[in-house]
């Protein structure tokens, strides 16, 4: 996509860029209050569901927050049972 960007619309690509990062960035902000506002989860947890809602693999989780695979599990289970779901999908369905 960047490079189809960079292609057709070479001299808006930058202003387009810092869009999508500010767009990113303030989805991210949103999870996390979203996140905070009653589902106790603690600040890990919110890190671990919002990155499997943006998408990411445990194992990519896991080097992101610089912990094992098997603790990212262990904080999905928890975030599941806290919020009520049966799946990491479901994570994003709500935050959407």
């Amino acid at each position: 996509m960047d490079d189809y960007l960079r292609e057709e619309y070479p001299e808006d690509v930058e202003s387009i860029f810092r869009i999508m990062e500010q767009n990113r960035q303030g989805r991210t902000r949103f999870m996390h209050t979203y996140l905070d506002a009653g589902n106790n989860l603690s600040k890990r947890e919110r890190e671990v569901a919002v990155l499997a809602a943006q998408g990411m693999q445990n194992k990519e989780i896991s080097k992101r927050l610089n912990i094992s695979v098997n603790t990212v599990r262990a904080h999905l289970r928890i975030i599941f049972e806290k919020m009520d779901i049966n799946r990491r999908s479901e994570i994003s369905k709500l935050l959407r």
